[in-house]
């Protein structure tokens, strides 16, 4: 279950110039309604919450796989967020260099 402490993740993807960028947000409410629930937070509109627990899900067999999701919101933890940044890390460097190539 979601908690106010738990922290959305986000891959960005920029066109120009062609980069990626990870972001991070702080959940700043929690909204319980009848036929879903939303969360809230500082950076995004409102997100429905089982599709971050699917993209969370998703995001965590990525770890033992070698995948990444992008522009997908997930619920974030040290190692996804780790992954997420190294993976842009290593991707823009490489884009860079085929860009100057």
């Amino acid at each position: 279950m979601i908690q106010l402490t738990d922290k959305i993740g986000y891959i960005q993807h920029y066109l120009s110039p062609e980069r990626y960028k990870y972001i991070e947000a702080k959940i700043t409410r929690i909204n319980i309604g009848k036929k879903k629930t939303s969360v809230y937070s500082d950076r995004f509109n409102a997100l429905d919450v089982s599709e971050l627990e699917s993209n969370t899900v998703f995001a965590k067999r990525g770890l033992q796989n070698n995948f990444i999701m992008v522009q997908e919101p997930f619920i974030t933890n040290d190692e996804l967020r780790a992954q997420a940044e190294r993976w842009c890390e290593n991707t823009n460097k490489k884009l860079e260099e085929e860009n100057n190539g």
